[in-house]
C-alpha cells in the first residue's frame, strides 16, 4: 500500500512546500497549472495514465491483480470517446465549459463583430478586404 506520508528532508519536497505550502491541498486547476509550468509539452493526465498502465501491465504479467489505487487512476484518466455512462458532475462540467464565452481569435470575421451596432460602410469594406486577404493567405498555406 502506498504511504500517505511525505518523505522528509527531500530537497524537491521542501522546495515545493516553500513555494506552494502543502501541495496535497492544491485543487485540480492549480495542479494543472503547476504541471503545465514545470512540463509544458506534456499532458499530465496522459503521463499519469501511461505510468499507471505500465504498472498494471507489469503486475498482471507477474500474475497479480493491480491494487485499487492503480485501477482508480486508470479509470479516472482514461480517454473518453462517448458520453454514455458519464456521471452527472462530469456532464455538468462539460455543459458549463461550453456555456462560457470563448476568448480569442475567431475563424470568421463576422463573428468577431456580431455585437457591434455602429458599423459604417467604410468599416464593412475594411472588414471585407481584410477577410479576403486572410482567406488568400490561408489558401497559400494549404
Amino acid at each position: 500500500m502506498a504511504s500517505d506520508k511525505q518523505p522528509k528532508n527531500v530537497p524537491e519536497v521542501e522546495f515545493l512546500d516553500k513555494l506552494f505550502g502543502d501541495v496535497t491541498e492544491l485543487n485540480d486547476d492549480e495542479l494543472d497549472l503547476l504541471y503545465e509550468a514545470v512540463a509544458p509539452a506534456e499532458d499530465a493526465c496522459a503521463a499519469l495514465h501511461d505510468l499507471a498502465e505500465q504498472a498494471a501491465v507489469k503486475l498482471r504479467k507477474a500474475g497479480k491483480v493491480p491494487p485499487d489505487h492503480v485501477q482508480a487512476i486508470l479509470r479516472a484518466t482514461r480517454t473518453q470517446t462517448s458520453l454514455e455512462g458519464t456521471q452527472t458532475p462530469v456532464l455538468k462540467r462539460i455543459v458549463e465549459s461550453l456555456k462560457t464565452p470563448l476568448l480569442g481569435p475567431v475563424g470568421d470575421l463576422a463573428f468577431s463583430h456580431r455585437n457591434l451596432k455602429d458599423i459604417t460602410e467604410k468599416d464593412k469594406a475594411a472588414l471585407e478586404e481584410l477577410s479576403q486577404e486572410l482567406n488568400e493567405d490561408w489558401e497559400d498555406q494549404k
